[in-house]
């Protein structure tokens, strides 16, 4: 018998955070990691050193930007959510000069009546747009590798305008229907 998730019912207001910490190894990030690999993908996933490299590693130079007293920090960051203090999701995300990369995503399962990673996209966008008011150079957000015939690659054709790299001639193209067919093809 399939479980039906439900959400719960609170007219109580909650305290939504987010705070962006430098990308590293930590216990609770870990085990959230795969209690989510295991419940949402089925599949028991990497141990601690899978994990770090793939999510953990700073790949990018460390840096800041400063503009009208906002900060900019650049490198790879971990956006960890809370709900009223209670450690919900992590956002992988690589921050640039020009651009936040949305690199992965990830929760406790037993959020996922939330629709977290549609909320993480969200936040991730207005961060954007909220910092490119300091520096307007950083005013692109992407979300990775669009795979047109892969479930849980698709949603990233949904967010508007989208637009893709051309692997042929470097140039960013608009997503639209027709590209959709010649994908297809």
């Amino acid at each position: 018998a399939k479980v039906i998730e439900e959400e719960p019912v609170s007219n109580q207001a909650r305290k939504f955070e987010i705070r962006f910490e430098r990308a590293k190894f930590d216990k609770e990030s870990f085990a959230m990691y795969q209690r989510y690999c295991k419940d949402i993908h089925e599949k028991e996933k990497e141990d601690e050193d899978g994990y770090t490299n793939f999510l953990c590693l700073q790949g990018l130079e460390v840096d800041r930007m400063e503009s009208g007293g906002k900060v900019l920090q650049l490198g790879c960051y971990h956006m960890k959510y809370y709900v009223d203090g209670k450690f919900i999701a992590v956002g992988v995300v690589d921050l640039t000069p020009k651009c936040l990369s949305s690199v992965y995503f990830f929760y406790e399962p037993e959020y996922k009546y939330l629709s977290l990673g549609v909320v993480g996209a969200v936040k991730e966008i207005e961060y954007v747009q909220e910092m490119s008011q300091y520096f307007p150079e950083f005013k692109y957000y992407y979300l990775g590798f669009y795979i047109q015939d892969c479930q849980k690659m698709v949603y990233k054709g949904e967010y508007e305008p989208p637009e893709l790299l051309c692997p042929h001639t470097y140039n960013w193209v608009t997503l639209d229907d027709e590209l959709r067919k010649r994908v297809d093809k």
